[in-house]
């Protein structure tokens, strides 16, 4: 009974962050984005050039957030991300269950990069949804053997973020391993990983 009322309670949430606080928070900083240079009412560019952004929006948003998430896991900053934390295993529910400043310092490191690099609206839209498929994805709690997020440097995305969650330790990464393998902060996820093998 208490996991089917934190269940609906985070179908509430995910419904209140899609529909309310995210087109909110889009619309407060429209006008900053659009100062900032991003592009809206030129033409959508090329597949290559939205291609070529959303690259590198990957690598920017998993920078940001690993650096985020991982500041979240400070004792003085924990109580802000504690609330995901409920879900010790990861599931679709848990992907969008946050305290409201957690949500906002989720949504930055997808936001952000395009600011950034003053990239077209469309193209932004694009990288949102694409990261909120990843997001889904990363707590179904199990790999989904043909996603293209989760082969090559993607792989084992879901596998590592149901690590997090159960252990509460590590793998802060968004879309790769990277920053986890260069600090370090994944050395317990591979010790664990290998004795399962």
């Amino acid at each position: 009974a208490k996991a089917r009322a934190r269940d609906a309670a985070a179908a509430r949430e995910q419904l209140f962050g899609t529909l309310v606080l995210v087109p909110a928070f889009t619309y407060a900083i429209f006008p900053w984005m659009k100062r900032s240079g991003v592009q809206v009412s030129t033409d959508p560019p090329g597949a290559w050039v939205v291609a070529a952004h959303i690259g590198l929006m990957i690598l920017g948003c998993d920078f940001l957030f690993y650096w985020i998430h991982r500041a979240l896991h400070h004792p003085l900053l924990y109580r802000f991300h504690k609330k995901h934390h409920e879900y010790k295993a990861s599931n679709v529910w848990a992907s969008e269950y946050f305290d409201v400043l957690d949500m906002i310092l989720n949504i930055l490191p997808g936001v952000l990069p395009g600011i950034l690099m003053q990239v077209h609206f469309i193209t932004l839209m694009i990288f949102t949804a694409l990261r909120g498929w990843q997001t889904a994805h990363s707590h179904a709690g199990y790999d989904l053997p043909y996603d293209p997020f989760n082969i090559g440097i993607f792989d084992g995305c879901a596998r590592r973020h149901d690590f997090h969650h159960s252990h509460n330790v590590g793998c802060y990464g968004d879309w790769m391993p990277l920053w986890d393998y260069i600090c370090g902060t994944d050395r317990r996820y591979r010790a664990y990983w290998n004795k399962r093998r």
